[in-house]
Parts: C-alpha cells; structure tokens; sequence
C-alpha cells in the first residue's frame, strides 16, 4: 500500500492552540438533597490535566467558591482552550461518593454534563445555574434538540446551528455538538411558562442556510413543538419531516469512512483507508480554516500524523472523481 504523510504545520495552529475563552461552572444545591456530608460545590471533568492537575476526573482538584448573596449557589471560573468539548459532573464534597446522578434528559454524552467552547474571543462562557442532580437551573425546563444530516451533500465545516425564538433567533447561541459524523445536537434551557417553541436547524453559521422545512411537518416554514416539562425532542432529518434520514444519492456513507479510520480519537497518528482515487483531502480546523490540502490522491492507505497539532476535533472531506464526498470527523487527545 502507498502511504501518504499528511505534514501540517505548527506555525498554522498556532494561534489556536494559544486561544481560550473563560468558562463559569455554575451548580444549585437543593435544600432538600444536600445530605449532612455536604461541604461544598465541586466541579470535575475531562479537563483537569488542561489545567495542570495530575489526572482528569479528580473528585477534589476543583473547589468551586460560594455566591456571596445565594448561599445555595457555587461557581468557579477557569481558562480552557476553545473549539472543542468537555465533560463535566458536580459533586457536594471532595469524595468520589458524592458525585451528581444526572437525570437521562440531560446527559449527552457518557452520562455526565458536557459543554462545546465554540469560539475564541477572550470573554466568559457563563453556564446556566443548573440544580445539583438535576437537569436545569430553578425555574426552567430542559429541551434538547436532535438532527440528523445523513440526507446533506457536505455538512458546512463551520458547524450546525439552532436558531429559535428562545433566543430570539440569534443564530450564535446553539452550537450543536457533532456526537457522530450525521448526529448533531444540543440542551437548551425554556422558562416554565414557555410551553411552545419554533426553530430551525442551520447548516453552517449564515441564516440564508437554514433549512427550508416542508409544510407538512412546519409552520410558517418553522418546526414547533410543545410541551410542559423537561423534553428530549425527537431526531428529525435536515429539512425533511422524517425521523429516519436517509442518505442523499451519489454520497458515500460516512458512518463506512469513520469506520476506516483508525484509531480515532488518537494520540501520535491514526490510519484512513482511501477507497478509491480522489481528487482532493482538506482537512479543515474547528473555526472551519481549512489547513491542509492534497490533490489526486491515489493510494488506499494514509497516515495522518499529529505532528505538533493540539486537542480537538478536525474535520476531514474527501472528494473523489465520480463527484461523490465523504465527510467525517477525526479527534486528536
């Protein structure tokens, strides 16, 4: 087999693995589940060795510090690289034992917490107050919002958006997590007595890519749906009325790319099996730069080496000659 070394360069990522935006952990605690062994908010999570700590997931690496006129609230504020996603649980002391039970609705991924930093200005990303143990902050309902984007030719390399009446159709609001290359998603927070909402998904970061919802399944060309309490929504396929999405004629399967890639996420390099001639491999960063790209690629085996890149997620599409494109997602920890 014909290898191929992908060679990217420091120089270009450099700015990014500098860039970090604050991050404010905010946790309730509810009189009626503090026990007699609470001695305050903690915080742990897959980012502790970013910050220096010896290991992620250290029940006592994180003391959170209490709100001066909330005695129930505990915040704690800490710098992390952006572009990319990190789990969270509280705890109510400094032992193992006293880590959160998140309810089903609200967690997304490996039943803990989780939030995407998606830019890199130098302001704070203020997380919502949710209650210990629970899935929102006092006074909100959860919604949690699936799409599917099996059925798009090329998911944009600057993401998939939620605009909806909840925020006032500010489409820099919800970012929604890439949890596979077609599954996207994201928890959104409702006051109580909102019991209807509107929204559309964006395939990218412009509203004139919204997706045009068919009349069967819309109202004035917006989906809708009620409810009356914390509520996982329904997967839906990018503007399509069905649950089941399928893929769209000519693309290659993208669940068949990510399977031929291996390891992923990954360390020092990973291995992609080219199927077949292509014309062109890009390979874009988080903020959708593109950073690398090769043409008529011949071989069926690549090496994609780490070099000097930092964490996170890339995104990788490869354009054959028949005109057909794959699309998947590569992870470097």
């Amino acid at each position: 087999m014909k290898k191929l070394i992908l060679c990217l360069s420091l120089v270009i990522f450099a700015v990014e693995f500098v860039s970090a935006k604050k991050i404010k952990f905010q946790v309730v605690f509810d009189k009626n589940n503090l026990a007699l062994d609470f001695t305050g908010g903690y915080v742990e999570g897959d980012f502790q060795k970013i910050l220096g700590q010896a290991d992620n997931w250290i029940s006592n690496g994180n003391p959170m510090i209490k709100d001066l006129t909330d005695t129930l609230l505990y915040t704690l504020v800490v710098d992390l690289p952006a572009h990319r996603a990190y789990r969270y649980l509280f705890l109510r002391n400094s032992q193992d034992y006293a880590i959160e039970d998140v309810p089903e609705e609200a967690e997304s991924i490996s039943a803990h917490r989780w939030i995407y930093l998606d830019s890199t200005s130098n302001d704070t990303t203020v997380l919502p107050p949710v209650v210990y143990n629970g899935n929102a902050p006092f006074g909100k309902n959860l919604l949690r919002f699936k799409v599917d984007m099996k059925n798009v030719a090329s998911i944009s390399s600057k993401g998939v958006h939620l605009i909806t009446n909840l925020s006032g159709w500010n489409l820099k609001s919800y970012y929604l997590y890439p949890i596979d290359s077609f599954y996207h998603e994201v928890i959104a927070y409702a006051d109580t007595n909102i019991h209807t909402i509107a929204y559309r998904f964006v395939n990218g970061n412009d509203t004139t890519l919204a997706e045009i919802v068919p009349s069967a399944c819309a109202a004035n060309n917006l989906r809708t749906n009620t409810f009356n309490t914390h509520k996982v929504l329904p997967v839906v396929c990018f503007a399509k009325c069905d649950s089941i999405c399928p893929k769209t004629s000519g693309i290659e399967n993208q669940v068949e790319l990510a399977s031929a890639i291996y390891p992923n996420p990954f360390n020092q390099y990973t291995q992609i099996n080219i199927r077949k001639a292509a014309q062109s491999i890009i390979v874009f960063n988080s903020k959708g730069e593109k950073v690398f790209e090769s043409k008529e690629v011949n071989g069926d085996d690549l090496k994609f080496e780490r070099q000097n890149l930092p964490e996170g997620i890339y995104h990788l599409q490869i354009y054959y000659k028949d005109y057909t494109i794959q699309n998947s997602k590569i992870i470097i920890q």
